[in-house]
């Protein structure tokens, strides 16, 4: 649904999407335990709905296509840091799950803290809000900051 929405047929596409099929892809991407609840849903398609925001996906679906045309500067970033970084994943993310974390330990290096959360989708900050504090505390302690 991205690719499409982030092509040619993006607006027309913004202004036939249902309140069923958004949060049905929506839902589709967090853990198969941790789906939204219907307050979740609900809130969603508020926000996204406000000021006519469903019209606004399209272009800000444009990184897909900055992610080919500038990776090399990022990733390179990303080898070059000379701060510790962390990345805290849900690792059941169809979009970028233990597969991306793979992908980062072979590209990026495994020097970094990363902590993958089993079960988890795409949104672990919604889905194990704990879980994720635990990680940026364990980060945070692992250099001195907390």
């Amino acid at each position: 649904m991205q690719k499409l929405m982030a092509g040619a047929l993006g607006p027309l596409l913004a202004r036939l999407t249902s309140r069923s099929k958004l949060l049905d892809t929506f839902s589709s991407v967090f853990g198969p335990q941790t789906r939204p609840d219907e307050p979740t849903l609900e809130a969603v398609w508020q926000l996204v709905n406000y000021h006519n925001g469903l019209l606004v996906l399209p272009p800000l679906l444009g990184y897909i296509a900055e992610r080919r045309q500038f990776r090399e500067r990022w990733v390179n970033a990303l080898r070059q840091a000379r701060m510790p970084l962390a990345l805290v994943n849900g690792s059941a993310d169809p979009v970028s799950g233990a597969h991306m974390v793979a992908r980062f330990r072979e590209v990026v290096g495994t020097q970094h803290f990363i902590r993958e959360l089993s079960g988890i989708g795409h949104y672990p900050q919604l889905e194990a809000p704990g879980a994720v504090l635990d990680a940026c505390e364990a980060f945070w302690k692992e250099n001195g900051v907390a």
